[in-house]
Parts: structure tokens; C-alpha cells; sequence
């Protein structure tokens, strides 16, 4: 990228005070509406939190006449000057052209969901940790770590993701949003809540600076997720500002999972797996079909055998579920050369394809194991708690060095146990989206329909796509939209008493 005009959009940012550019960045989010920020708007939501982001860690923090004024001249003058930015982006640095789609991807496309896709979403967070047993680590650690329950910290976010959703004209969050909750949380639990969720200044461009001066490229930073998620709430005086809504919801969808994560990503990593299979079982149990979990492969074929977790059989086709808690590293979401692939991926997608071969070679078609007939067909799905953005199997294996498939095959005699355009990668949302599709329509036909369209055309670089065209509405299985009208109704009662 050229870096004298970042130089130029540098220059700019110090002429003003930082506070004015983000209440404009906020202003335009808030009233998306009319201002537009999808694809190739003139605000679109990337770079908004791109120039958040420089303008925390480059303008002026205390107002001075020096200061130029911000109008809407001045403002579009720094989008411009952006976009003349982002024209010199090279895009022939990244080895293979999926790479490329693949970094937009992770910058882009959670900021063009309808947040009434979203924010249910926190209903998932209460499945996977409130409904824990209270002794449980991952509910003391968050109690200890942030005095506050996971219980109160998904209503309170839901009050404010609702405030925010329905007052665009509301520049500020203010305690006020939650008065009549006081009676029921008590004023310190709320303002522990928004502290939660914000930094000051200081602090905040204190942590981006940080982030900043580790040797990051200036291409990379352009298309990385904003850093601004962790805290999408910026504290001002006794006030709050929210960057933008889009990037609030992100955030509060999966707080619980980041902050958790954070604090100790290994020993939570090591608990959390089992919590995330026995939700993705909860999935398939609530699809109605028919399934073997992996006790009982293990019993059927030997507890050294390596497995998936779930087999279901339908029709001619045998479905391999295997669940994998995991998310991408932030340095793996923009990846110039495909030789990182593999190291990003070796303990998650890789070991589930690994398994899905080792499992797919001791079946035999028409063979019975309890009140499964198994098919002729293999196909693959590793369920992911967030989105890879690694397309199909075939996608994904022309990104691994030959040497890795060459290895694979040659433990099968050199055949595709499962061919890897049956092999899908779907984040827990997609397979939530696949599981309301099962109860309505067979699960093998919406997969040759995938494989289908892979092959002939339109191809899709996620599997919602072709979720879209089985069931376009209530993409959520109920028992997810139940759980949210319960908390909306414990937010609701919680009002009425108060």
C-alpha cells in the first residue's frame, strides 16, 4: 500500500480532536439507514473502524483552537483519501486469489448480518456457559475476573443491544438506559457491566499502540477484524460512546467465549470442547435424525480407533460430524501464503478430516451399526464456534502443500475416503442453520445440492448460502429462539417490577 498517502491521512487525523471524528464515525454508523455502509457505500463499516481506530491512536485528545473543525467536507475528505488507500492495495501479494476473498471475508462479511440474526446469538452464550452448574470454573472465573454473573451480563446486554437497536438517535449511553433496572441489579452491577465493555482514552489508545508498534504491516492492519472489538464501548467523562452498533453486537455475541478465552486460552480450550460437542449433539438431537455419537464408534470399532464425534446415515449417505471448538488466530484471518495453512490448521480442521478418513475406511455400505444402514456416499462437516472461512474440502485442500494430501491418501491406497468436495467447514451458526433445514428437508439432499452447486456453478463461499435456498426464515433452530424470548421476558419482568 502506498504509504505516503497514509502519511497524508495521518497528518490529517492529528489536525483534529479525536472525540469529534469518533461521534462522526458513530453518527453514520447509528444511522445506517440513510447514510449506507454494505459493500461499496461511501461509508462502509471497515473503514469506519479503520479510521477509529488510527484517529485513538493519532488525533489530538485534548481540544485546542488548532484543531481543525470536523464538518462533512473535512470527513468525507479522510474517507476519501482511505479509499485512495485501499486502490493501492496489492492484491498480487497474496499467493492465491482464495486468500485474498478470505481476508475480506473475516473483515467484512460479519458487519452485513441483520442483527436480529445476531443478537439472538446471545441466547447460544447462555446454552453454552449459563446453564452450567454454578460451582462450574468458567462461572467463577468470569464472577471473579469481572463481578458480575454470566446471568446478569447476557440480560444487561441484551438492554443494551435493544437501547442501541431502537434509539439511533442516541449519542451517548448513559446510565439512564438502565435506571429502571437499579432496583433489580443494583447500580454497581450496571456500571461494572459498561466498564466491562469500554476503555478510556488513554487506556484505549494505551492498548492500541501496543498492538500497533508489534511490527504490524500496514496491509495487514487494513484488513485485520477491528482491535476495537474487545472493548466496542469508548468511556468519556461519566459517559459512553459506541463506535457502532454493528461492531457491539459482534462483540457481545460472543463475549463470554473471548473474554473466557483470554484469560487463559489453553485450560479453557481443554473445558470448553466437550461443552461445545454436547451443544453440536443438542443440535442433531433436536433435527430429529437418527445419529451415532463417538462411544459408540469406539464401541463398534475399538477405543484406539481414531473417530468423529457423530455419524449420522441417511438415504444412501453417511454424514461425519466432527465438532471443534476452535476460532482462527487473528494472524491467521489474513494470510498472504498458503504454506501457513496448514500450521493454523493442523489441530482442528486437518485432524478432523484425519478422523473422518480413519472412520469413513472401517464402513462398509449396507452395514448395520445399531439403527444405522450406512450408504455408499461419505461426506464430512467440521463444525467450528466461529467461521473459517475455508470454503469447501477442494478449496481448502488446493491451499495445502501436495506432500500433506500425498501423506493422507497414501495411508488409504490412495483413495479419497471421503472426497473433498463433499467435505464442508460450517461455523456453529451454518450448523444450527443445517439442523432447522434437517427437520423440513433430508440432510443428504441439502448436501448434494452443495456439491452440486460447487460443481456447476453458482459456488458459494460459505455453506449458508445454500442453506438459503431450503429455508431462508428461521434459520435458528426453536429451542435457540425459545431461549431468547426467555431472556428477553426475564428482561421484560425484570422492567415490570421495577
Amino acid at each position: 500500500m502506498d504509504r505516503a498517502i497514509f502519511e497524508d491521512i495521518r497528518r490529517q487525523l492529528r489536525s483534529h480532536y479525536v472525540l469529534d471524528i469518533i461521534r462522526m464515525c458513530s453518527f453514520i454508523s447509528r444511522n445506517s439507514d440513510k447514510h449506507g455502509w454494505i459493500g461499496g457505500s461511501q461509508y462502509p463499516e471497515f473503514m469506519l473502524l479503520l479510521l477509529l481506530k488510527w484517529s485513538v491512536i493519532y488525533s489530538e485528545t485534548i481540544r485546542t483552537p488548532s484543531n481543525r473543525n470536523l464538518g462533512s467536507d473535512e470527513f468525507n475528505r479522510l474517507i476519501n483519501r482511505l479509499n485512495d488507500l485501499w486502490a493501492t492495495n496489492d492484491v498480487d501479494k497474496y499467493q492465491h486469489g482464495f486468500l485474498w476473498i478470505r481476508s475480506l471475508a473475516f473483515q467484512q462479511f460479519w458487519a452485513q448480518l441483520d442483527p436480529n440474526i445476531t443478537l439472538p446469538g446471545l441466547a447460544r452464550q447462555v446454552l453454552l456457559f449459563d446453564d452450567l452448574p454454578k460451582n462450574h470454573t468458567f462461572n467463577q472465573t468470569f464472577t471473579a475476573e469481572f463481578g458480575i454473573s454470566i446471568n446478569a451480563f447476557i440480560e444487561l446486554a441484551l438492554a443494551l443491544a435493544t437501547g442501541i437497536f431502537t434509539k439511533p438517535e442516541m449519542e451517548y449511553v448513559e446510565f439512564g438506559l438502565f435506571s429502571n433496572m437499579e432496583t433489580h441489579y443494583g447500580r454497581g452491577t450496571i456500571m461494572q457491566f459498561l466498564d466491562i465493555l469500554s476503555l478510556d482514552l488513554t487506556k484505549s489508545r494505551r492498548r492500541l499502540m501496543k498492538s500497533h508498534n508489534k511490527g504490524r504491516k500496514l496491509d495487514r492492519e487494513f484488513y485485520e477484524q477491528s482491535l476495537l472489538k474487545d472493548y466496542p464501548l469508548l468511556h468519556t467523562e461519566d459517559r459512553y460512546i459506541c463506535y457502532t452498533p454493528k461492531l457491539l453486537y459482534f462483540s457481545l455475541t460472543s463475549y463470554l467465549y473471548d473474554a473466557l478465552k483470554q484469560r487463559d486460552g489453553q485450560t479453557f480450550m481443554n473445558k470448553f470442547g466437550s461443552i461445545f460437542e454436547n451443544y453440536v449433539r443438542k443440535c442433531i438431537e433436536y433435527s430429529g435424525v437418527k445419529f451415532l455419537d463417538e462411544d459408540q464408534l469406539k464401541s463398534e470399532f475399538g477405543n484406539n480407533t481414531k473417530v468423529v464425534d457423530f455419524l449420522i446415515s441417511d438415504g444412501d449417505s453417511n454424514i461425519y460430524i466432527d465438532a471443534k471448538a476452535v476460532e482462527m488466530s487473528d494472524s491467521g484471518m489474513v494470510i498472504f501464503s498458503s504454506d501457513v495453512i496448514k500450521h493454523k490448521t493442523k489441530d482442528s480442521v486437518i485432524k478432523g478430516i484425519k478422523q473422518g478418513y480413519s472412520i469413513g475406511n472401517l464402513i462398509d455400505a449396507n452395514k448395520r451399526i445399531g439403527d444405522l444402514t450406512l450408504g455408499d456416499q461419505n461426506f464430512l462437516l467440521v463444525v467450528t464456534y466461529k467461521q473459517l472461512y475455508l470454503g469447501n474440502g477442494s478449496d481448502f485442500k488446493n491451499l495445502l502443500p501436495q506432500t500433506e494430501i500425498d501423506n493422507l491418501l497414501a495411508e488409504y491406497g490412495g483413495r479419497e475416503i471421503v472426497p473433498f468436495s463433499h467435505i464442508y467447514f460450517l461455523s456453529i451458526e451454518e450448523f444450527e442453520w443445517l439442523m432447522e433445514c434437517t427437520t423440513r428437508f433430508h440432510i443428504s439432499d441439502i448436501l448434494k445440492y452443495a456439491v452440486q452447486q460447487d460443481k456447476t456453478g453458482p459456488k458459494s463461499f460459505t455453506f449458508g448460502n445454500y442453506l438459503e435456498e431450503f429455508c431462508s426464515t428461521n434459520i435458528m433452530p426453536k429451542f435457540l429462539r425459545d431461549e431468547f424470548g426467555a431472556i428477553y421476558q426475564r428482561l421484560m419482568d425484570v422492567l415490570k417490577d421495577t
